[in-house]
């Protein structure tokens, strides 16, 4: 029974017992009233028993609304799955129990719409950043991110105009000279251009029928799961495949993207060891700490039979994570190696890139938004519950540097290996 319902059996009930009381009085009032002494007490019990259910406190109510969230992450999806039970009950139950709900803004705005939705708790999109930041392998590695206050969608950088590494031409034209005492250096003319990046929206969509709001902590924690990881890989992929139209502009489709060519008569989707060393001496990494190979699992198998000649014999270069690499991560000629799935498959341009991720700009604002409407599948009672991401990057780098000893010999912090 709901509130209303409730409510109005409560109002039928007085009504009784009042004219019960009514028909009582008079000259024999006492009489009729101790005839119909029992049906007086029946209709007062029912109406006690209603306000006591109308007035049941909070924590012994089965869908409670989240008053916080507890330390833990477990807990922590829990009660967004209680929160979304408690969609069901503000229509189904007592609303004025619900007031974090309930109370929402009806107004137009930026966060809540007009049709009367409410945003979950910040504490929960925040939990689906961290599910963003965890299952992502390629930004988790981004060292340079750029938090974006609000009212701002875009970012105008400077950045160096630097495409050699021979004197007047590094960082931009950049150049410090020895002199003797009182002698004097030529002024340096350092040549910029602007980086602008504009803040681009990730979106997913999921629609939730009212039977499956009914059990929202079981399913709260299979909403944060899957739509943290989705976001994670779509955000990983256009880091390393962006156009950089509408998104980031990604690793592979960067200016500055060296491609190192195949070894002759190097048979079809394999990685060798000569391919490794003229990738690293293409590599060219600002920060020797952020160097790391991203390969498409398929080429794993080709890394863990490869060994350095030596002699007669050979040496493995290929060292897995734990033991004698003494690292989280398997490397490969001292480099750190991370499986990516975004990586082109084995044989194609990509399958394998060597990367310096300290020159890889990020924007973002805010956390991962999660909001709900139950308006837009009205008509198939369902609830849409969006989750959105605003994101964007690029490579800083933006050509290929000449060498400094050999006008002729090009580096890069992103070098691939060509289609074999």
């Amino acid at each position: 029974m709901t509130v209303q319902e409730k409510l109005a059996e409560k109002a039928k009930l007085e009504k009784e017992l009042a004219a019960v009381c009514t028909s009582t009085s008079g000259d024999s009032a006492e009489l009729a009233l101790a005839n119909a002494e029992g049906l007086v007490n029946s209709l007062k019990r029912e109406i006690a028993k209603i306000d006591a259910e109308l007035t049941t406190p909070v924590s012994s109510y089965p869908y409670a609304p989240v008053g916080g969230l507890a330390s833990g992450r477990g807990d922590a999806i829990t009660a967004f799955g209680k929160y979304m039970s408690n969609i069901y009950c503000l229509k189904m139950d007592r609303p004025a129990f619900f007031p974090e709900i309930y109370n929402t803004a009806t107004g137009m705005g930026i966060t809540v719409g007009s049709d009367g939705q409410f945003l979950l708790e910040s504490a929960f999109e925040k939990l689906l950043l961290d599910k963003i930041l965890d299952a992502g392998r390629v930004r988790k590695l981004v060292k340079t991110v750029y938090q974006l206050a609000e009212g701002y969608s875009e970012v105008h950088l400077p950045g160096l105009d630097e495409q050699s590494r021979a004197n007047g031409s590094r960082y931009g034209g950049a150049r410090a000279y020895w002199t003797g005492e009182g002698g004097e250096a030529t002024p340096s003319k350092i040549k910029l251009r602007e980086i602008v990046l504009k803040l681009e929206k990730l979106l997913g969509f999921v629609y939730v029928t009212e039977e499956l709001l009914r059990d929202g902590r079981m399913f709260g924690e299979y909403l944060i799961r899957v739509f943290g990881l989705e976001l994670a890989f779509q955000i990983d992929d256009v880091i390393v495949n962006g156009t950089g139209v509408g998104q980031p502009l990604g690793i592979l489709k960067c200016p500055a993207l060296i491609s190192v060519t195949k070894e002759t008569g190097q048979a079809a989707d394999t990685v060798v060891f000569p391919n490794i060393t003229k990738m690293i001496s293409r590599h060219s990494a600002f920060d020797l700490k952020s160097r790391y190979w991203f390969i498409n699992p398929q080429v794993q198998p080709e890394l863990m039979t490869m060994t350095l000649p030596v002699g007669t014999g050979g040496q493995a270069v290929y060292l897995p994570s734990g033991g004698a690499s003494d690292s989280p991560y398997d490397k490969l000629m001292g480099i750190p190696v991370i499986p990516v799935e975004q990586c082109s498959k084995l044989g194609d341009k990509g399958d394998i890139i060597l990367v310096d991720m300290s020159d890889y700009l990020v924007i973002e604002r805010g956390g991962a938004g999660v909001d709900r409407s139950m308006h837009v599948a009205f008509m198939s009672d369902q609830q849409v519950f969006r989750f959105r991401y605003r994101f964007n990057g690029c490579p800083l780098t933006h050509a290929p540097l000449v060498s400094y000893t050999d006008s002729n010999w090009t580096s890069s912090p992103y070098v691939t290996l060509g289609a074999r």
